[in-house]
């Protein structure tokens, strides 16, 4: 499940995955109303618009970033196919997706304009951006890789760091380039200015879920 408020504190946004029963829905805070987003399956929410919208990765149809208006469920659009993960910029201005097909893409939102795709090494199980959307992170397998956003002030500027499990899960800190990095047994935060630099973290958390 992912939870999100709406901005007014006068509701919240649930979305389900495809293991219980799909979809996104919206309630009060009475919990006595309930709006249900149909033909979707929410993961990575945001709310765009100042309440007014809902993104969200869908898990049905060609798997693209779906926009939903908040007030009664009804479709705007989708960005994208094959989208595995979303992050967003601090005023869910822009959208970072990771792609199945070894693809990352920034995106304006709430239009939906492509501002700029990259190849990256396989498929991306879990993306973060940066609070300004200076940067954006990518992890496939074990590899993880930063892409400084947009490309064309910096040409062909990317890091990679290969870390010894498979990443599992991504957070970039409000310092800017430390990146918390979760995988099976390890919990690292590294300093992605020099990637040789990093804190291994002893989480009481079994890093494996079934």
């Amino acid at each position: 499940n992912t939870l999100v408020w709406l901005p007014d504190g006068s509701g919240f946004v649930q979305g389900q995955s495809a293991h219980g029963a799909p979809g996104i829905f919206v309630a009060n805070i009475d919990g006595d109303k309930w709006t249900t987003v149909k033909g979707s399956a929410g993961l990575n929410l945001a709310i765009l618009n100042g309440g007014e919208q809902i993104a969200g990765v869908q898990q049905m149809g060609g798997l693209g970033l779906g926009i939903w208006n908040t007030k009664d469920g009804s479709p705007v659009s989708t960005i994208g196919e094959k989208v595995t993960s979303a992050a967003y910029s601090q005023q869910q201005r822009r959208a970072w997706t990771g792609h199945s097909d070894g693809k990352a893409t920034l995106w304006e939102l709430p239009s939906g304009k492509l501002v700029k795709e990259f190849q990256i090494p396989g498929r991306a199980h879990a993306v973060a951006i940066s609070n300004n959307s200076s940067f954006g992170i990518v992890a496939a397998g074990n590899l993880l890789s930063m892409y400084l956003l947009p490309m064309e002030k910096v040409p062909n500027r990317r890091i990679q760091v290969t870390f010894p499990v498979s990443i599992r899960a991504i957070a970039v800190s409000p310092i800017e380039f430390r990146t918390l990095v979760v995988g099976d047994q390890m919990t690292r935060i590294v300093d992605l200015k020099s990637s040789n630099s990093y804190t291994d973290i002893q989480s009481p958390i079994p890093a494996s879920l079934p």
